[in-house]
């Protein structure tokens, strides 16, 4: 027998995994010459095992390549093709995400992003690419954002218009007012909160501007700076008004008056709304043509005409602290009367002072000061400087009136011209402060008189009557009339120079006074303890000039 050639495994082995067919059978080797063929390939394209050692010791071949097989009856389209996406793979189309199918063979809808929401770097649809993709807020005082392609809020900016006038705060709420600014509420600051509504801040002691206090005065107050009268502006600064010369050379509470009257020399201001007024203020009444006792709807006979010259008329009734001057000086008695013919009114003829007169005065200072007890529940005069200082003086005669104001360097008004003041000249009116001139309004915040059977005297605002109803001049702010007189009605009866006469005896008259007639004198404006029908413009009454009453005083009148 031939030799045998033995091929180690592991050459098989090298044979079998380089030489093997992709997926075919292997074919058998050649028969080796004068040896035995070889073992058909492996089934999965291996070598074949080499076939006995011939005499030429030819080893078997390798097994054929599966895939050379019959490789020209195979189709081209069977062969295996790149696929055209990935599987999770998105791609955007104009305005549409598309998504890699199963197959990988193209892409299928996946979302509609909305204009211009597609983004091709991102390969997704964004929530938005400007502030106009975003849902609207529902409210002016937030906006809408777009931060980062996300859609989001920001409150609108502060003083926005909002609501029905209202504005946004700032931090997205409807309010009044932009947080911290201020504005003025009368005199009272008010800042505006973080709500955006108004808080009270601070009351101002002068003036508030622009939310702010200001100023050094307060708006429309009047003051002396030396004697030149000044008032406060609206910004609460002090402007010069006038220099006091001539017939008015004293300034007062920011007023020209004139010479400053005995009874105030030495008298603090404690007179007026405030209690620290000027007690011998005047105000001038121009003069004009009117109907006396008349006022359309209560007294309604125009007939009785006057014609009144320029003057003075003091604003407030004479208090006790102004007659307390004149009884301390000792006038008014008989043994210091007044002058003959002093307290004339500079047109009426034999006006003056008579010296016959002097009898009805009181005797000396003592009796005087008797005299004005008058009442022990209602006379206000006290012969020690007390509580009632700023009350009306009340208990004087006609003349002790007369001669009060004589001594003062004045003198007593004439009937018309009490009634011109308090009808406010051809106003007409009702009463002192009746605006309109027909209006018939009255009551305890206007003067002090009795209002009726149950509240009787209500000039303090308690029911009932006590010296606290003669309340202290200048306190019925509204009752003051046209020309800045107050308590024209009620308080006390207010003596004038005329005698009583009805109907007047003058018609018509020019500065005219009745000096004859009669013993009567004219008393007017009503008092405490009077009803509503007593304290009009146009009412008159009368009394024994020698008669003291607890509800009788006087007011005084000056040249221009």
């Amino acid at each position: 027998m031939g030799t045998r050639l033995w091929i180690p495994a592991a050459l098989t082995l090298v044979c079998f995994v380089a030489c093997g067919g992709d997926d075919a059978s292997g074919g058998g080797g050649k028969a080796g010459s004068g040896g035995a063929a070889g073992q058909a390939g492996m089934a999965d394209g291996s070598a074949g095992m080499a076939g006995s050692a011939g005499l030429d010791a030819g080893g078997g071949a390798a097994g054929a390549d599966a895939s050379d097989l019959d490789a020209g009856d195979l189709d081209a389209a069977d062969a295996d093709a790149a696929p055209a996406c990935q599987i999770g793979e998105y791609h955007c189309t104009a305005d549409t995400l598309e998504v890699c199918n199963s197959t990988q063979s193209g892409f299928d809808f996946a979302q509609a992003c909305g204009p211009g929401l597609c983004s091709a770097i991102a390969k997704k649809c964004l929530e938005c690419v400007s502030p106009a993709n975003c849902p609207a807020t529902g409210t002016t005082c937030t906006i809408a954002t777009c931060l980062g392609n996300v859609c989001g809020t920001t409150p609108a900016g502060a003083g926005t218009a909002c609501g029905t006038n209202g504005v946004c705060n700032g931090a997205g709420v409807c309010g009044t007012c932009v947080p911290t600014a201020t504005q003025c509420n009368g005199n009272t600051t008010e800042i505006c909160s973080s709500a955006g509504q108004w808080t009270t801040g601070t009351s101002c002691p002068f003036v508030c501007l622009s939310g702010q206090c200001a100023g050094v005065c307060a708006p429309g107050t009047k003051q002396c700076n030396n004697n030149t009268s000044q008032i406060c502006d609206v910004v609460g600064q002090w402007t010069s008004l006038t220099q006091c010369t001539a017939t008015t050379p004293s300034c007062h509470d920011g007023e020209c008056e004139p010479p400053t009257p005995s009874s105030c020399s030495a008298l603090n201001g404690s007179c007026g709304p405030s209690g620290q007024s000027y007690c011998c203020a005047t105000k001038l009444v121009n003069g004009g043509i009117f109907s006396r006792s008349y006022d359309v709807v209560n007294y309604t006979d125009p007939s009785y005409t006057a014609a009144i010259s320029d003057y003075r008329l003091d604003v407030y009734e004479v208090s006790v602290g102004r007659f307390r001057q004149f009884v301390l000086a000792g006038k008014g008695t008989q043994a210091s009367p007044p002058a003959a013919g002093s307290g004339a009114h500079p047109t009426v003829p034999a006006s003056g002072w008579n010296s016959s007169w002097n009898g009805n005065l009181a005797s000396d200072t003592p009796t005087m000061m008797l005299n004005l007890a008058c009442n022990p529940t209602y006379a206000t005069w006290t012969n020690a400087a007390g509580a009632n200082e700023s009350r009306p003086i009340n208990c004087v005669s006609w003349y002790d009136a007369f001669a009060f104001c004589a001594w003062d360097g004045a003198r007593l008004p004439t009937e018309a011209e009490w009634n011109y003041a308090a009808a406010g000249g051809s106003e007409q009116r009702v009463y002192p402060w009746s605006i309109p001139p027909t209006a018939s309004y009255a009551d305890g915040t206007y003067a002090s008189y009795y209002l009726d059977g149950i509240s009787q005297c209500m000039g303090n605002g308690v029911a009932g009557c006590t010296i606290d109803d003669l309340v202290p001049v200048g306190s019925k702010t509204l009752g003051r009339g046209r020309y800045g007189q107050y308590e024209l009605s009620g308080n006390v009866w207010e003596w004038v120079l005329d005698v009583y006469t009805n109907p007047y005896a003058l018609n018509p008259c020019t500065d005219c006074a009745v000096l004859s007639g009669s013993s009567a004198r004219v008393i007017r404006g009503g008092s405490f303890f009077g009803n509503p029908g007593t304290i009009t413009a146009s009412n008159r009454n009368f009394a024994t000039p020698t008669q003291r009453f607890f509800s009788t005083g006087l007011r005084c009148a000056r040249a221009k």
